[in-house]
């Protein structure tokens, strides 16, 4: 069985311990700085499988420790380049939000990556950044008489895969006619895959909505 010998043994985190099967076998391990090293001293004679079992058994420890120590160290720059990506991705959502409130097409059109897509609720997939730009073109030139009161997007998750990431959730607005009246209210869900660009900025790549059933009580005065 593996037991200590006696030196330098404390604790997991010591900077250093030494393991001894109980027939001459010993294995070294120091630790400094969150790397280890480990070091094994053979007996001349052939090893007893208890002393075969104690060698595979330090390997596997150290194995696991290094593999524990590396992903610890890899951590922290992962979780401040996923921290920078959560708010910038944040941020373009915000930017989003405001380009729709003030009828800004040309701001909505700079967060689509080249090849963009869109799965509308109802009609046709729009393919590529051309396409959906003449959409929203038209759409506008319908709707010029209209103006946005409210537009909500509540992301309920955001994962970040690489130079990809997915979030979904749910949006609701409401609009009305410039010259006055009752604002109709919309509301659906929402998914979007964003692309990383060359420049380390995010660009919306891909997006599905759907739309809700409209509702008498949406309706807002």
């Amino acid at each position: 069985m593996l037991g200590n010998s006696g030196r330098g043994w404390r604790a997991w985190g010591a900077e250093r311990r030494e393991l001894s099967d109980g027939q001459g076998l010993t294995a070294v391990i120091q630790r400094s700085r969150g790397t280890q090293t480990v070091g094994a001293f053979f007996p001349k004679a052939p090893c007893s499988a208890q002393s075969l079992v104690f060698v595979l058994a330090v390997n596997l420890l150290v194995t696991s420790a290094c593999a524990f120590g590396s992903r610890h160290e890899a951590s922290m720059p992962y979780q401040t380049s996923l921290e920078n990506d959560l708010r910038a991705i944040e941020e373009l959502n915000r930017r989003d939000v405001e380009a729709v409130l003030a009828s800004d097409t040309d701001t909505l059109m700079a967060h689509w990556s080249d090849d963009f897509v869109v799965l509308p609720p109802a009609g046709p997939i729009v393919r590529g950044r051309r396409a959906n730009a003449e959409m929203v073109q038209k759409l506008t030139e319908q709707t010029r008489a209209m103006e946005p009161v409210e537009f909500i997007v509540d992301f309920q998750e955001i994962t970040v895969a690489g130079d990809y990431a997915f979030q979904w959730g749910t949006y609701r607005g409401a609009t009305r006619l410039r010259a006055g009246g009752e604002a109709m209210a919309y509301a659906g869900k929402l998914l979007r895959i964003l692309q990383r660009q060359r420049d380390g900025s995010w660009k919306i790549h891909r997006s599905i909505a759907t739309s809700d059933p409209p509702a008498r009580e949406q309706s807002l005065k």
